[in-house]
């Protein structure tokens, strides 16, 4: 970490650390990445700001500022993510027609690159029909470790046949929602949102209802920036065996908050509507278009800045330092 004491600088032995660790030897405590989450955050709000005209003036009923996922898919658009980078990249049978990503159980799955944000409390949501009810296990969307050591998942009927549940590593955040089996799901798309607490209680809907009953649960996995990545169509890896789903993907969302039950209904309403960058950009001014490429590309490097801050804290700088500064300056 880099200190300034008046003209000269100086280097300490300390890592860097999450927000409101104490800092020993300097006092105070440290900003740590989530306050640049909470940068990424505000941003996301200007551009649904600037969105918002555009969804109007379409007849497009797109999500209020209040609620802005941190990535976001629509598969019968494309593989882009419509909130920042996290791109979708094919694997296995996975085919992206015009009625979504279209997977075969087997081998078919969609995956970002590594998220250069950490994820905690959250809210995974997609939308999805499947190719049949009697399949056993495979996941929806994931959110997971590079490995798959770790994840939590939308999954279907890997405990009791024709359910959903929250899939994790173990069984470890798995209980029973207690929600009715699903019969609609072959014929038609249904959404799907599982919301995650910091106190362990995690909430399930359906089509924007609450889906059973909650619970909660005292082991909550917390996923480091760059050490976890977004599947859609896979449990958790490896993609073989039951880890896979049958079915075709739609929409598919990301938040680094849990949602409440409003909220999840108010996405559900919306789930049909999205705008990618370029149908937003062709119908905004000069003068927006350019402001809003300008927050896009603030987000961007945002997203960067927490990659970097996440790699330095497993990293030590090492420098002479005979005495602490007298002084310190942030």
């Amino acid at each position: 970490m880099l200190f300034r004491s008046k003209s000269t600088f100086t280097f300490s032995t300390m890592n860097i650390r999450g927000k409101g660790a104490p800092i020993k030897g300097f006092g105070g405590t440290a900003s740590g990445p989530e306050d640049l989450c909470w940068g990424i955050a505000k941003i996301s709000e200007e551009i649904s700001r600037i969105d918002e005209p555009v969804y109007k003036k379409l007849g497009v009923v797109g999500l209020p500022a209040s609620i802005q996922p941190m990535a976001e898919w629509d598969l019968q658009k494309g593989l882009q993510d419509l909130r920042g980078s996290l791109h979708l990249k094919l694997s296995g049978n996975a085919i992206l027609t015009s009625k979504g990503l279209q997977l075969d159980g087997k081998s078919g799955v969609a995956r970002t690159p590594v998220l250069p944000f950490p994820v905690s409390e959250k809210t995974l949501e997609v939308v999805v029909q499947l190719n049949n009810l009697l399949q056993r296990g495979g996941g929806a969307i994931t959110l997971q470790s590079k490995n798959g050591t770790f994840f939590d998942a939308i999954v279907f009927g890997e405990k009791e046949p024709g359910h959903w549940l929250a899939g994790s590593n173990n069984f470890q955040r798995t209980r029973d929602f207690q929600g009715l089996a699903e019969v609609d799901a072959q014929q038609k798309p249904v959404h799907l949102a599982i919301t995650y607490q910091t106190d362990g209680t995690i909430n399930a809907y359906r089509n924007g209802k609450l889906y059973g009953k909650p619970y909660k649960v005292s082991n909550m996995h917390n996923f480091n920036a760059n050490d976890a990545v977004i599947a859609l169509g896979l449990r958790h890896e490896p993609a073989s065996g039951n880890h896979t789903l049958a079915g075709t993907i739609i929409k598919a969302r990301l938040f680094t908050r849990a949602l409440n039950e409003k909220e999840v209904e108010t996405c559900f309403n919306q789930s049909g509507n999205s705008l990618s960058d370029s149908e937003i950009t062709k119908h905004l001014g000069k003068e927006q278009a350019l402001k809003r490429a300008d927050l896009i590309s603030k987000l961007n490097q945002l997203q960067l800045n927490i990659k970097t801050l996440e790699t330095t804290l497993t990293e030590k700088i090492y420098s002479p330092i005979s005495k602490e500064p007298k002084k310190t300056f942030f």
